[in-house]
């Protein structure tokens, strides 16, 4: 075998081990104990039932479900969608989800730049967005909302009918710098604390 054929050989398999290394890791499954995705590393779907999950700065995801844990996102991380039973979600700075944000038991917090494209919603909850975006409706039945710092729904604020013996009125608060595109609509008496200048569409009370 001649000096060319041998490089050709190397080179070859130099390029086949350095693929093999950038391999994207599979569905993660955990009973009990926490999932925590180091930073900029790639998954598929993860699936917690009694845990918490931490996603790594830049780190990237597939569906994430937790049934007891709060799940949280760390600055520049993403993922396509988020479902929690009970536990906090907590988006950070930048981060990006693709899909729906949904939490039964637990607040929903999305810090500065960061994106949600589809709905969020709360059964038994708060919402709060500082400097946050929903590309879709948030939808709450028992909880508060609260827009600051240039926050951003481009669908509606939905208050479903909730529970009102279990919790005292609610309340959503807008500063003034914040956007609703969508409407109010209230299936629920609601306090409205609605900054001057802030822009929102029509407010509907549907439960009168």
């Amino acid at each position: 075998m001649n000096m060319r054929a041998m490089s050709t050989i190397l080179i070859n398999l130099i390029g086949l081990c350095l693929f093999s290394t950038h391999v994207v890791a599979q569905n993660i499954h955990k009973y009990n104990g926490s999932v925590e995705i180091p930073a900029k590393e790639e998954v598929r779907n993860i699936t917690a039932y009694n845990g918490k999950v931490i996603l790594g700065e830049q780190a990237k995801s597939g569906y994430i479900t937790a049934d007891n844990g709060r799940i949280r996102l760390k600055n520049g991380a993403s993922s396509k969608s988020i479902e929690a039973r009970n536990g906090h979600i907590i988006l950070e700075k930048g981060v990006r989800v693709r899909g729906n944000v949904d939490s039964n038991n637990g607040n929903i917090e999305l810090g500065d730049a960061a994106v949600v494209s589809g709905n969020v919603g709360l059964d038994n909850g708060d919402l709060h967005l500082f400097h946050g975006t929903i590309g879709g409706n948030a939808e709450l039945n028992n909880g508060n909302i609260t827009l600051d710092n240039a926050s951003l729904i481009e669908g509606d604020i939905i208050i479903g009918h909730g529970r009102r013996h279990e919790r005292s009125e609610h309340m959503i608060r807008i500063s003034a710098d914040s956007v609703v595109k969508g409407n109010i609509i209230l299936k629920q008496a609601v306090q409205l604390d609605i900054a001057k200048g802030a822009k929102v569409g029509k407010i509907i009370n549907a439960y009168e």
